[in-house]
């Protein structure tokens, strides 16, 4: 609706040689997908403009003095959030833009660029609908983004602020904190274990020290935390300890020679040093696509989620040196129902874990795992999730954006209470409380991206939660009018020209002019290409043509084309050209 947007002179260039030129595919990054975002919010019950997350990284650039500029999300930058900075900032700016000079300027916009066939003219269309170029905009949408930060600021004040220290400086991506038991890693005993991504340094599971003050309370140390490289892996990695202190965690990895899916994996302590995890990962699983990895205390159980047909589902096992077996369900889910980041209770009679199901809850559920019953510990449409137990096992501590602020809650198993622990301006997730239960870990967030924090836990400062208040709109489905026959499908009937190119170049004689065209099928299973060359100076028939099938996990072609070339030799001392033919038909 908006990049196909084209009338004019446009379509008449379009009817002669095919889809070229389309003006509103050549706008800035920050229009297109701030269009694609808008409507994806405004049209559904969903959408990132109403995500926590999405009004956190707009609001923490604002409160941060981090602001972009209308240059920067016009191009690929290095700093955070890299190519969501187009989606973020543009998906607002429309946001306001909608708002302030109505709906309908979304449209005029598209019309009025896909008309022109000279493109780039990007404030000359934007000032004929709304008055003021895209530069002039740019001044009152951050006015607004600033409004609105503000408020939010307030309120988060009014009720007092409660965060902890920020231990890591790097930014970019870092998740799923784990306290390191005495057994697992002398070195960095009542230290963490996180995963990290900065985009400087070598991705996997990171050991971080504390530096505590006199009170047993995180702070913040004159110097950067030492930080060490325990594995390696090649994408979001989820940690788990064993009762000896071995790492179980999950990483992407090779399965049958063509797909990467994610698998477990276990690192013990090697020959050479008994006292340290630096033995060689053991792969405990082979194409389960099993993340979010936790232990039972005894060891002898790990529950993960695995994901088929668009459907994640928690499961455990039985673990032993080499491997899991008697793989079973833990809990039922229906499909498309999404399970998240399981974790054993310290009695290993309960998993807690995220769930989301139709309707847009995504709840903390407790589930028995000798008998598989669930006890829904939330139930509304405010997002939960990154749930761990206090060391007694009586407290569940998870995060949740149920006032518009990411936050960490406290609920009480014995009475049902659930109080807010922290209270910051940005956002707080995945929380993971001490062994001796004095100190909070979580994922903090600033304008770098996603840290480390730590923070004493004092149940005196927790605040009574605020009424939840559901402001998004009732999820929308679709309305079948009716049933359609169900035929074969047949690719003839879509299947013609969708391009044609003409173009000249020096080619092996002089020069050379080449005719192309493509054609596809609606379905885009079957592609079919021909070239036609001329060289001006040696008229042979020179070309290609080639078919294409995409209706298999891999492609598969045959491409037959001929073409001639020149080639010197020499006989005695005379400098002869012959000239050499091609004919090949060729399969990939």
């Amino acid at each position: 609706l908006h990049l196909d947007n084209m009338t004019g002179l446009p379509t008449l260039v379009n009817r002669i040689i095919g889809k070229t030129l389309a003006p509103n595919q050549v706008q800035p990054r920050f229009i297109t997908e701030g269009f694609a975002v808008y409507f994806e919010t405004t049209r559904t019950s969903g959408g990132r403009l109403r995500s926590s997350l999405w009004n956190m990284y707009m609001r923490t650039d604002v409160l941060e003095q981090s602001f972009a500029t209308i240059d920067q999300f016009s191009n690929y930058v290095r700093r955070w959030p890299q190519g969501n900075i187009w989606y973020l900032y543009g998906s607002f700016f429309v946001e306001w833009l909608a708002k302030t000079y109505g709906e309908d300027t979304i449209r005029r916009i598209s019309e009025e660029y896909g008309r022109q066939p000279i493109p780039w003219g990007l404030s000359r269309t934007v000032r004929r609908v709304t008055g003021k170029t895209w530069d002039e905009l740019y001044d009152g949408f951050r006015e607004e983004m600033r409004r609105r930060a503000k408020a939010t600021r307030d309120e988060v004040m009014a009720r007092g602020v409660r965060e902890g220290v920020r231990l890591t400086f790097h930014g970019q991506n870092a998740r799923y904190p784990r306290w390191i038991p005495k057994n697992a890693y002398p070195d960095h005993e009542g230290g963490l274990v996180y995963y990290r991504e900065d985009a400087h340094t070598r991705p996997g599971l990171w050991a971080v020290d504390l530096e505590r003050g006199p009170d047993g309370s995180p702070k913040v140390s004159a110097k950067a935390p030492e930080t060490e490289l325990l594995v390696r892996t090649a994408g979001d990695a989820y940690a788990a300890f064993e009762p000896d202190g071995s790492l179980v965690y999950n990483s992407p990895a090779v399965f049958s020679n063509l797909f990467t899916y994610n698998d477990l994996y276990r690192v013990g302590r090697g020959e050479k040093s008994p006292s340290a995890l630096d033995g060689v990962p053991v792969r405990l699983t082979e194409g389960f696509r099993a993340i979010d990895p936790t232990v039972s205390p005894d060891g002898r159980r790990v529950a993960f989620v695995t994901n088929h047909h668009g459907t994640r589902y928690a499961q455990i096992a039985d673990i032993g040196p080499d491997g899991v077996s008697n793989v079973r369900e833990l809990v039922h889910n229906a499909p498309y129902e999404q399970s998240f980041t399981p974790r054993f209770s310290p009695d290993g009679k309960h998993v807690a874990l995220s769930h989301w199901s139709k309707g847009g809850y995504r709840d903390i559920w407790l589930v028995d795992v000798a008998s598989g019953a669930v006890r829904e510990v939330t139930h509304d449409r405010a997002q939960d999730g990154g749930c761990s137990f206090s060391p007694d096992g009586r407290t569940l501590y998870y995060h949740s954006d149920r006032t518009g602020v990411p936050n960490v809650y406290a609920h009480s198993l014995d009475t049902g209470k659930t109080l807010q622990v922290t209270n910051v301006l940005t956002g707080a997730f995945y929380p993971e409380v001490s062994p001796d239960g004095k100190t909070l870990a979580y994922i903090g967030y600033t304008k770098d991206g996603f840290d480390l924090f730590a923070m004493k836990l004092d149940a005196q400062r927790f605040l009574e939660p605020t009424p939840y208040v559901d402001t998004r709109p009732s999820p929308t489905h679709p309305v079948m009018q009716g049933r359609y026959e169900a035929k074969p499908y047949s690719p003839l009937r879509t299947l013609r020209p969708r391009r044609y190119s003409l173009s000249t170049a020096p080619g092996n004689f002089g020069q050379v002019v080449s005719a192309s065209v493509a054609a596809n099928d609606i379905s885009g299973l079957h592609g079919v290409a021909a070239t036609l060359t001329q060289e001006l100076e040696r008229p042979e028939v020179q070309g290609s043509l080639s078919y294409a099938y995409f209706g298999q996990r891999f492609d598969t072609s045959v491409t037959a084309f001929r073409n001639i070339a020149p080639r010197p030799f020499q006989a005695g001392a005379q400098k002869l050209t012959a000239i050499q033919e091609a004919v090949c038909l060729a399969t990939g």
